[in-house]
């Protein structure tokens, strides 16, 4: 069966409405290829969404991922999610923001341009993401968080239109209408940095921008275990669900006809740090695309010794890795990762 069928199916439609509410079940990506499409219709996998036409989406329990990533091999350790957090918050005048603001002759403001959000939310009420007559500056607000119904082409969350915001703006109570918040400021944060309008002597990299923001969804339980990542912290993320924040993101933009500057304040030390992951893959893909700016957060923790290499030379040799964990700690996870011909005995 043809995927797009497959997805359509009364059969993936019942089983990824299942698995979505289901906080046991888990999200993985892989390639798009006839190899996948048949592995998957084979298990009970739900697909929910292909991506940029080379990636799918996909949703199962642990035990049919185990038994479906041994037969994908290798190709399955970058099929399942990494869990990101949000990146600490730099100043505006080390940005060197206000200084490209004082050239007379750039009058770089953001004119025509999108920029797009992914993070924790946006508290859209502020005065510095609205024009002068009051209303918004934000073209949509993806809440992947929400239930209801979701975006078109999309399989959860809720969108929420500009006409929806600036009837909230005009209302007594705005989040009775557009019910988006951001408890911990980190999107808010990045949002008014990025493109917030003159208010109170404060300005933006791009007052003149619009916007288009994407609330992210908690990463699942199973992430959460997976990444020793404690249960009780919210800002935590998948690497899947951002790629389908940009993918919203990049398809409002484009039927907008506007270019558009996606901002991405989130990071995590774990992954294969080589590009050679889905989404790594996934995000170089994207900044290629006439249009398209991806621009992506460093955490400036080159002196955090977060990370280490070495080399064994010779078959049964060893090399020491000395890990440090203060007291009470909690659990520690360590990721090993080799070079593709290599086989190592941890």
């Amino acid at each position: 069966m043809d995927i797009q069928e497959f997805i359509n199916s009364e059969e993936n439609q019942a089983l990824l409405k299942r698995l979505i509410n289901d906080p046991a079940a888990l999200d993985f990506i892989v390639r798009r290829n006839a190899f996948t499409e048949n592995l998957i219709q084979t298990y009970e996998i739900a697909v929910a969404i292909v991506v940029d036409g080379r990636y799918l989406i996909c949703y199962t329990t642990p035990d049919v991922f185990d038994d479906f990533s041994k037969v994908l091999g290798a190709g399955a350790t970058s099929s399942i999610s990494i869990v990101l957090g949000p990146l600490d918050r730099p100043a505006l005048e080390a940005s060197g923001i206000t200084q490209v603001h004082r050239q007379p002759f750039l009058d770089l403001r953001g004119q025509g341009v999108i920029v797009g959000i992914v993070d924790t939310g946006i508290d859209y009420t502020l005065d510095t993401f609205r024009y002068e007559d009051g209303t918004s500056k934000i073209i949509s607000i993806y809440d992947q968080t929400a239930e209801g119904e979701p975006p078109p082409g999309y399989y959860l969350g809720v969108e929420y239109t500009n006409e929806q915001i600036n009837a909230a703006l005009a209302s007594d109570n705005p989040l009775e209408i557009v019910p988006v918040s951001d408890p911990s400021g980190h999107g808010t944060f990045l949002a008014s940095i990025a493109a917030g309008r003159e208010d109170n002597g404060f300005v933006g990299a791009a007052p003149d921008a619009e916007l288009i923001v994407v609330k992210l969804r908690k990463a699942r339980p199973y992430y959460l275990d997976l990444f020793s990542v404690p249960a009780e912290q919210e800002n935590a993320f998948e690497s899947n669900a951002i790629i389908l924040g940009i993918d919203y993101i990049l398809n409002r933009a484009f039927a907008l006809g506007k270019p558009v500057a996606i901002c991405i304040g989130l990071g995590s030390n774990f992954g294969t740090h080589t590009s050679f992951s889905i989404f790594e893959e996934y995000l170089t893909d994207i900044s290629n695309l006439a249009g398209v700016c991806l621009c992506i957060a460093a955490g400036n923790e080159s002196q955090a010794r977060h990370h280490t290499m070495g080399q064994v030379s010779a078959q049964a040799e060893t090399y020491d890795i000395d890990i440090k964990a203060g007291e009470n700690a909690g659990d520690i996870l360590v990721s090993i990762w080799t070079g593709v011909s290599d086989r190592v005995s941890v």
